[in-house]
């Protein structure tokens, strides 16, 4: 009898580490398709708030910030992503690296119009689809306010029509969706 019992005790414990390996397997399963499941889900929520970042237009503004660039950042934050440059290179550089669709320019001192024209035909060059907004005052000579709307900028003076400018932004996207 000594040994029967030996023997079921043996394979009572047997049985019950074979349990015990079992449920830790399936725990194991689990908790990985869970896991799975929660990184697919973050990578769905990544994919959807960058989309939905990507919805607002982008726009550069381009002229040494100051209160001008202030303002309209301000009235364009809500509505776009907007990146501000004060060196014409690096501008550049972003145009080209990120095929921004709408660029704004202060062409009045202290910032170089001729900077301003380096900046638009660089870009025009590159990608003939951005649009290009051209802010002044009388302090720039009419003839290269003239010469960028010419090729296809578009001419806004201070101080800006807020409403004006809201329009001009409605027009540009709408014509780059189509």
């Amino acid at each position: 009898m000594g040994f029967d019992a030996n023997r079921e005790d043996l394979l009572k414990r047997l049985n019950t580490m074979n349990r015990e390996k079992e449920t830790k397997r399936i725990n194991q399963t689990v908790k990985a398709r869970l896991h799975t499941e929660q990184r697919e889900k973050e990578i769905e929520e990544k994919t959807i708030s960058s989309t939905n970042v990507s919805m607002k237009p982008r726009v550069l503004l381009f002229g040494y910030v100051k209160l001008f660039l202030g303002t309209l950042k301000s009235i364009l934050g809500p509505y776009c992503e907007v990146f501000e440059f004060e060196d014409a290179e690096k501008a550049t550089d972003y145009i080209i690296d990120n095929h921004i669709p709408i660029v704004m320019m202060d062409m009045d001192p202290p910032n170089d119009w001729k900077m301003c024209h380096d900046l638009f035909t660089t870009g025009k060059t590159m990608y003939p689809d951005i649009e290009y907004i051209v802010f002044h005052k009388d302090k720039v000579a009419p003839s290269f306010v003239e010469m960028l709307t010419a090729q296809g900028a578009h001419e806004m003076n201070k101080p800006i029509d807020q409403m004006k400018l809201v329009q001009v932004i409605k027009e540009v996207i709408s014509r780059q969706k189509r």
